[in-house]
């Protein structure tokens, strides 16, 4: 194993142990708060953690060995299984992501119709959809023996099939990164707009009646009011700012992941 090689894995050690602690913790605050077992978004969270928690348990190891052996896991049918639950949990964690940013327009746009309709039982239809469209891309991948080792990635995932068989391959893999990428993308962006139209109309009604308020100060020095004025661009500034973080995350986590399959 060369430099570039040991560099590599000694970075994968890190994602891994990071991914293993984080995604623990927030399983283990979920189950001690009797309200997010409660609530819908509670739910559709442990679910998120749970894949991410799997993958980076049954995956990444295998993963990690590839770089420092380069070669497929001796074990026949390991990486079939592999591939597999890389293309299950991958799929999954981009459809949670899509429901927590729906719940989360719900929450802030329909406060009163939220919190009286989308109960648990909700939130385990929205992941029985999600479970079974994963399964059913993944489940289609095993069939059609498209999963194999992978030397350039060091992973057990989609592989490029022979040549017969490359357009109907083709087909599959756009219809997969399109319904598990670019629809949790679109409806993560069109949730996360209107999430911030809706804060954006009450931080207006709030600042309208504010100043107003200090109008009726006539006293007032003028620098209260020049201080009330910048924290209410600081406010519509650090949504604005939010709202991309969110974004550009989903794009910095999942985006590898789909041009690399």
């Amino acid at each position: 194993m060369g430099p570039g090689e040991a560099l590599l894995a000694g970075l994968l050690v890190m994602v891994l142990a990071v991914a293993l602690l984080s995604n623990a913790l927030v399983l283990l605050c979920c189950a001690s708060s009797a309200e997010l077992r409660t609530r819908a978004s509670g739910v559709l969270l442990v679910n998120l953690s749970l894949g991410h928690l799997l993958l980076a348990a049954l995956d990444m190891p295998f993963t990690l060995l590839g770089v420092m052996r380069g070669r497929t896991p001796s074990a026949p049918g390991a990486c079939q299984v592999i591939g597999f639950l890389d293309t299950f949990l991958a799929s999954n964690a981009a459809l949670s992501v899509a429901a927590l940013s729906a719940d989360q327009w719900l929450a802030v746009g329909f406060p009163l119709r939220y919190a009286g309709r989308l109960r648990p039982r909700y939130a385990g239809l929205l992941l029985g959809c999600a479970w079974g469209q994963s399964l059913a891309f993944s489940g289609a991948a095993l069939g059609c023996s498209w999963l194999g080792y992978s030397s350039a990635f060091a992973s057990c995932s989609l592989r490029l099939p022979p040549e017969p068989e490359r357009p109907r391959f083709a087909a599959f893999t756009a219809t997969l990164h399109a319904v598990g990428f670019a629809l949790p993308l679109a409806v993560l962006c069109l949730t996360s707009l209107q999430v911030h139209r809706v804060a954006r109309s009450h931080c207006q009604r709030m600042d309208t009646v504010t100043m107003k308020a200090l109008a009726l100060l006539a006293d007032l020095h003028p620098s209260v009011r020049q201080r009330c004025l910048i924290q209410q661009k600081r406010r519509r500034h650090r949504a604005t700012r939010k709202i991309g973080i969110a974004i550009a995350t989903f794009l910095i986590c999942f985006a590898p992941y789909v041009m690399t399959r």
